[in-house]
């Protein structure tokens, strides 16, 4: 019967929090197409939680990128284009010179110019700058780690209860 209040109280607690089903995305597994699009195809319309650096281009529009100071000149190239990720116009920027978790929904969505240039692979639609509020992590680690102790006295007094 405890076990089951011990089960209620976690999926209470983990409810409390908000558990949602975004997935943490790396810059690293983005790089390799199209050797490895099966791969990353299986991110696509995902909600995720990545990492990087804000970079606007000349032109207006966000992007996400892997590497710290990159010049003018490389934002948005082709060259770098596994290791970029175009986020959508409702993006209101927000430049930081350190890296950002963004958090959105994932599109393989390879894009071209008016030459068939290959200008992006990948879009953040719905883009939001996360901060790094650990109150929830804190909270949950309160709540579990009070709930197994309250357990585990319990337990305890019952034990010494039998033993006498």
């Amino acid at each position: 019967m405890k076990i089951y209040v011990l089960f209620i109280f976690l999926a209470m607690g983990t409810s409390l929090l908000g558990a949602d089903e975004t997935q943490s995305l790396s810059m690293h597994q983005l790089v390799g197409y199209p050797e490895r699009a099966d791969e990353i195809a299986m991110w696509d319309n995902s909600e995720v939680l990545i990492r990087g650096f804000l970079y606007e281009k000349a032109d207006g529009t966000w992007i996400l990128a892997s590497e710290p100071d990159l010049k003018t000149c490389c934002v948005g190239s082709t060259d770098k284009i596994t290791k970029q990720i175009a986020l959508s116009s409702d993006f209101e920027g927000g430049y930081t010179s350190y890296a950002v978790n963004m958090k959105g929904q994932f599109r393989v969505v390879p894009k071209k110019n008016a030459e068939g240039k290959l200008i992006h692979l990948y879009e953040l639609h719905h883009p939001t700058l996360v901060k790094n509020d650990n109150k929830k992590a804190l909270l949950y680690t309160v709540l579990t780690g009070g709930i197994g102790s309250a357990v585990a006295i319990t337990l305890l007094i019952q034990h010494k209860r039998r033993q006498s």
